[in-house]
């Protein structure tokens, strides 16, 4: 997700865990679908986890709707 338009990874992914920033619409959108926690390290930021029974086509599903959210809320 770190090279869609308007996401930005706010730390370097060493685990199951994902850190960060969509604009606020695209954030309201993703969370009609997802869910995942807001203002972890800072207000703006998303934590996203994956379990250890999250499928590689459960991440691709969010990246895929990510790529299509965010361009429209930029």
């Amino acid at each position: 997700i770190a090279d869609v338009a308007g996401t930005k990874v706010v730390h370097p992914v060493q685990a199951n865990a994902v850190f960060a920033v969509f604009p606020e619409d695209a954030v309201a959108a993703l969370e009609r679908e997802f869910h995942f926690y807001r203002g972890f390290q800072s207000v703006d930021d998303c934590r996203l986890m994956c379990s250890w029974d999250t499928s590689m086509s459960d991440v691709d599903h969010f990246v895929s709707r990510v790529r299509q959210v965010v361009p429209q809320h930029l």
